[in-house]
């Protein structure tokens, strides 16, 4: 099980008491500012890096994924609730053989949660540790709102 997503920083730019007078710092002390990175920008990454990838990448005929295909799982992710986002890692993304796109969570008491995102629908299908697994194929995504079934799975994954 890996552990909570701790935010990335990096330095913006550099502060110091000689450039400018109107923010003048305590103690002519100079110091970085950090600003929290977009955790999500390695995935819109892999994703654009998907958009490359050839038919038989696989070497046993896996279709190429199509760009309507890598586009809606970017607006996927994009519209979906910030506390799931961020439990997305970049690394629990993947291609089929059949051109589609997956996303996994892994949550805690071993629940788990995969999307399969096509050109025009959406799947999913889940472990949960009730034993209830929910799934559901061909649903339809309008890249504006999440389905309500996907959003039920995810509150019961994410208790």
């Amino acid at each position: 099980m890996r552990t909570a997503l701790e935010p990335e920083f990096t330095i913006t730019h550099f502060v110091s008491n000689h450039d400018d007078e109107s923010h003048k710092i305590p103690n002519d002390q100079n110091y970085f500012m950090p600003v929290e990175l977009n955790p999500l920008s390695e995935t819109f990454l892999l994703l654009l890096k998907f958009k490359n990838v050839s038919a038989n990448w696989d070497g046993h005929n896996a279709k190429s994924p199509d760009t309507r295909t890598i586009d809606n799982a970017k607006r996927f992710i994009e519209i979906l609730p910030y506390k799931y986002q961020k439990a997305l890692y970049t690394d629990e993304l993947g291609l089929t053989p059949y051109g589609t796109v997956t996303l996994d969570w892994k949550a805690m008491a071993g629940n788990f949660l995969s999307i399969e995102i096509g050109k025009s629908k959406i799947g999913f299908l889940s472990e949960t540790e009730d034993g209830e697994n929910p799934f559901k194929e061909s649903i339809d995504f309008d890249n504006q709102t999440i389905p309500v079934d996907v959003l039920q799975v995810f509150e019961k994954i994410f208790v």
